[in-house]
């Protein structure tokens, strides 16, 4: 028998673990490219997204995770000051060369937002695309911490998020393991282990057809868990909805939209 696959180890996709390894996964189990404002999908999400909520923007927005910035190149044209915060070289990279391809002024700092240090005032943070999956409590309570002193009175937080408990319910009520399609075809996500004390599942995503896999982490978040924690920092739940389908015969939402009020 020849060598088996490799593994990359990948926990620092958790928001315990910030490194390398976050590009590492973005290269293999995800595509980081479905992040950038050149793909056509996620732009016009995005667009979805903020037509939708657009009450809720101010001018000076903070996109926490911002990926390759497509929710810059959405404000571009609105006259919105814009600052986008990711920890993933390649999406910075690619944020910053559509900002200068396109001649539209976006700032883009590459940065673990746990730890970033800012400067200004802000009264619109974003966390989208799920990346709250990417921090456990502690690391989101590290990057309030760090906006707290830069937010106007009665800052707007619009969070975009996938409802693990929800998952969790619905995928026990169907069979078959669970398969998300990437630039390397099938991938199958499967879960590995629960940890309720730290609050997070760990994962091993592999191709169908073999030759590579990558372990990671994702933080267990629900309404109900971010609602808690968001309190504590004296946030106020102004908007939820469901940003997937409602539930149907039992079957619950797995993503959603909250707008918080400071």
């Amino acid at each position: 028998m020849g060598p088996g696959p490799s593994v990359l180890r990948a926990g620092a996709v958790s928001g315990r673990y910030i490194g390398p390894e976050l590009r590492h996964y973005y290269r293999t189990a995800e595509d980081f490219r479905r992040y950038r404002p050149d793909h056509p999908e996620r732009l016009a999400e995005i667009e979805r997204l903020y037509l939708r909520y657009r009450r809720y923007f101010g001018h000076r927005i903070l996109d926490l995770a911002c990926g390759g910035g497509v929710l810059g190149a959405v404000l571009a044209g609105t006259g919105a000051a814009y600052v986008g915060v990711d920890a993933n070289p390649d999406m910075t990279r690619s944020a910053r060369q559509f900002a200068r391809s396109s001649g539209r002024c976006l700032r883009f700092v590459k940065s673990d937002i746990a730890r970033i240090r800012l400067t200004g005032r802000f009264d619109t943070l974003t966390l989208l695309g799920n990346a709250l999956g990417h921090l456990d409590l502690g690391r989101r309570e590290a990057a309030l911490d760090r906006c707290e002193s830069h937010l106007v009175p009665g800052a707007r937080f619009l969070i975009e998020y996938r409802d693990v408990v929800g998952m969790f319910w619905n995928r026990t009520r169907r069979r078959g393991p669970y398969v998300e399609r990437h630039k390397r075809g099938p991938v199958v996500h499967r879960t590995r282990s629960v940890d309720l004390e730290e609050g997070e599942i760990r994962i091993r995503a592999r191709p169908t057809s073999g030759g590579w896999s990558v372990d990671f982490t994702h933080a267990i978040w629900s309404p109900f868990i971010l609602a808690a924690a968001m309190r504590r920092h004296r946030w106020e739940l102004l908007r939820r909805d469901p940003a997937s389908r409602p539930a149907v015969r039992g079957r619950l939402p797995e993503a959603w939209n909250d707008v918080y009020r400071k």
